[in-house]
């Protein structure tokens, strides 16, 4: 007899926890001297607690291995169906308790010694399906919490496209006023590096006038301290002159006519002088449309920065709602397949609606 993966427990161990379990009423008398009808029913009864609310009877339906629909004789083999379609679902059942080796035999001539490994087997199997039923209920649950929010993601999904698709259609709607105003903004752009050269040209026309002005200042402030140079000159050469009153005449008529010429150099540069500030305002003014201008020129410019970024956050928020909607279905498929790996035969989860 080959090694197995669960101890062999006391028959005292067996018959408690069968007759609370199952309520099978099986006794000692069992294993000392098995008959084949109870063991049928033995094992009937521990089919049905395996494989959870399984009617009974079964084992006695046509829809396993062996039915009489595939015998030409089924009269013949009446009380041979029910026997072997048992030992079949045995076979699989005790398979998955760690006996491999289950045969017609153990219903048919059962021993002691073999009857208590196989009920060792089923009740080492009972143990550890209740040890882990909360790890099960624990992972059932945690399944239907993924599954919910799964189906809330692909919800969302859902609704983040439809908004990226009203927003594509809102998009192709206003195509034409942004090429419109991508067209104003090329004008516009054009209008300010002429208003920019038209300003350069200016800022260096009014330069070179505040340099005029600046010179012609200079040279009228020397002017004046030549006249008061000369008329201190005047003043102090008169006191040492000692002439005829004819030659004082004429030297005053002389300096007169001098001073004369002089006031009219000054007031011709005075009148220059008002000139060119009048046209330095006309300059400043200029100068005022003109940054005027520029700010508005700014404005437009900012505005058509703002369009620019909304334009690239949409499509941004169009690239983000494609690679969440490729995350949900990943992460949707990685959901079904934990399912299938942890359910195993017991527990299968469809998420095939996906």
């Amino acid at each position: 007899m080959g090694s197995y993966s669960f101890p062999v427990l006391p028959i005292g161990h067996i018959l408690e926890t069968l007759n609370q379990t199952l309520e099978l009423a099986i006794s000692e008398h069992d294993f000392s001297a098995p008959k084949k009808e109870r063991l049928m029913h033995f094992y009937t009864m521990i089919l049905g607690n395996i494989l959870h609310n399984m009617n009974p009877d079964i084992v006695h339906l046509p829809q396993l291995p062996m039915s009489e629909k595939q015998m030409e004789f089924p009269e013949l083999h009446e009380d041979a169906i029910p026997l072997f379609n048992l030992t079949i679902a045995m076979q699989r059942v005790m398979y998955t308790c760690g006996l491999d080796n289950f045969h017609v035999g153990d219903i048919l001539q059962q021993k002691p010694k073999r009857f208590q490994r196989i009920l060792s087997a089923f009740v080492n199997f009972m143990h550890f399906q209740e040890e882990r039923c909360d790890v099960f209920s624990n992972m059932k649950k945690e399944n239907k919490a993924l599954v919910e929010q799964r189906n809330m993601l692909l919800r969302e999904i859902d609704e983040l496209q439809e908004k990226v698709n009203e927003v594509k259609a809102t998009r192709a709607q206003h195509e034409p006023e942004v090429m419109q105003l991508k067209k104003v903004i090329d004008e516009l752009y054009e209008s300010i590096n002429r208003s920019h050269n038209t300003s350069n040209s200016k800022r260096k026309a009014l330069s070179e006038a505040k340099a005029n002005n600046s010179e012609k200042k200079a040279a009228i402030a020397s002017l004046r301290e030549e006249l008061v140079a000369l008329r201190s000159e005047g003043t102090r050469l008169a006191s040492h002159i000692v002439q005829s009153p004819e030659r004082m005449r004429t030297e005053q008529e002389r300096m007169a006519q001098k001073l004369s010429a002089l006031r009219e150099t000054r007031d011709l540069r005075l009148t220059q002088l008002t000139e060119q500030c009048k046209k330095r305002q006309m300059q400043t003014l200029r100068a005022s449309e003109i940054d005027t201008a520029c700010k508005l020129m700014a404005a437009v410019k900012e505005q058509v920065d703002r369009e620019k970024e909304v334009m690239m956050d949409i499509d941004v928020s169009e690239e983000v709602m494609m690679e969440m909607l490729f995350a949900g279905r990943c992460a949707g498929n990685t959901i079904e397949t934990q399912n299938c790996v942890k359910g195993g035969k017991d527990f299968k989860v469809d998420l095939a609606t996906q």
